[in-house]
C-alpha cells in the first residue's frame, strides 16, 4: 500500500473525569441549555489541519424518559459553531425499563479550512462539550434529574499533512 501523504500528530489536549465521580448534575426545566461539560484549546492551528475529536460521558436518569442531545461546538457554546450534534433518549428511572443509564461515545472530525480559520480571527480553537434538553420535551420544572459522573473523557488531537 502507497501512502502519498504522511500525516502527523502535532498536539494532545485532553479533559478527564474518574469513573463515579460526580462532575456534573443538572436538572433540567422546560428551557433549552447547552450546559458546558469540558472544554479544550487546540493551539497554532493551520489551513488543513485536522482536529481529531473524540470522548465518552455517562449519563443517568433519575426521572421520567427524556431526549437529551450532546454537541460539540467550535468556540463557547453560546457564540461558537456548532460541529457536532447527536440526540439520544434516556429511559426512565422504572425498574421495569431496560436501563437508565447510557455510556455515550462522542467521535468527530473537525476540518480545518481558510474560511474556518478567518472566522476564528486567531491561530488558536476552543472547543465545547455540551449537554442539553432536546427541544421538544416540555416537562414541568425540577421535573427531570439527569446525572452526568464519571468517566468523562473529551480529546483532542491535531493532524497536520506533511
Amino acid at each position: 500500500m502507497s501512502h502519498e501523504h504522511k500525516n502527523k500528530f502535532r498536539d494532545f489536549d485532553f479533559f478527564v473525569v474518574n469513573p463515579n465521580t460526580p462532575a456534573f448534575e443538572r436538572n433540567f426545566s422546560g428551557e433549552v441549555e447547552d450546559s458546558t461539560v469540558a472544554t479544550l484549546e487546540v493551539d497554532n492551528i493551520d489551513k488543513h489541519d485536522r482536529i481529531w475529536l473524540s470522548g465518552t460521558l455517562r449519563v443517568d436518569n433519575n426521572s421520567d424518559p427524556v431526549d437529551l442531545s450532546v454537541k460539540i461546538f467550535r468556540g463557547d457554546a453560546a457564540t461558537g459553531e456548532e460541529i457536532f450534534r447527536t440526540d439520544l433518549e434516556l429511559d426512565s428511572n422504572d425498574p421495569n425499563e431496560a436501563s437508565s443509564v447510557l455510556q455515550i461515545p462522542i467521535a468527530h472530525v473537525d476540518v480545518i479550512t481558510k474560511e474556518v480559520l478567518e472566522s476564528l480571527g486567531d491561530d488558536d480553537v476552543l472547543y465545547t462539550l455540551t449537554l442539553s434538553l432536546e427541544s421538544g420535551l416540555e416537562p414541568t420544572p425540577g421535573s427531570v434529574n439527569v446525572d452526568l459522573t464519571g468517566p468523562i473523557t473529551f480529546t483532542a488531537v491535531r493532524i497536520k499533512k506533511s
